[in-house]
């Protein structure tokens, strides 16, 4: 019979799966470890050159990713605590409890198999997701 603490562990690691799940989170995770502070037009201008297949990115393709940014990715990591964003700069800032993530997205990209490979920055973007973008 599974005790409490067995399903406090179970709804961690599925909160830590959903939040790595998606290629678009890990690079927003790791540009913030790396920087601390990003803002959505970098980031988003970042993510949409990574996922182009092309050297050039649209503004379409950027839009797309901001809009997904602002209304997914995110609320769901500042809603765990791990970012902060301040709406008013346009700044995404990493919170002390986000210092603790690089070494939990290594854990988690060991574990499932999906890593990412760098393609134009040091850190990119895979073709592998768990749960899409």
């Amino acid at each position: 019979m599974p005790t409490p603490t067995d399903d406090a562990d179970r709804a961690s690691l599925e909160t830590v799966h959903q939040l790595f799940g998606s290629a678009r989170r890990r690079y927003l995770l790791r540009r913030l470890a790396d920087e601390r502070v990003l803002s959505f037009d970098q980031l988003s201008q970042e993510i949409a050159e990574q996922e182009s297949e092309s050297d050039e990115t649209s503004t379409e393709a950027r839009k797309e990713v901001e809009i997904s940014l602002v209304h997914n990715h995110v609320p769901r990591l500042a809603d765990h605590g791990f970012l902060e964003y301040d709406s008013r700069s346009g700044d995404i800032v990493l919170s002390e409890r986000g210092e603790t993530l690089e070494s939990l997205l290594e854990q988690w990209e060991s574990i499932t198999g999906v890593a990412d490979a760098p393609k134009h920055t040091s850190v990119a973007l895979s073709t592998q997701h768990v749960d899409g973008r």
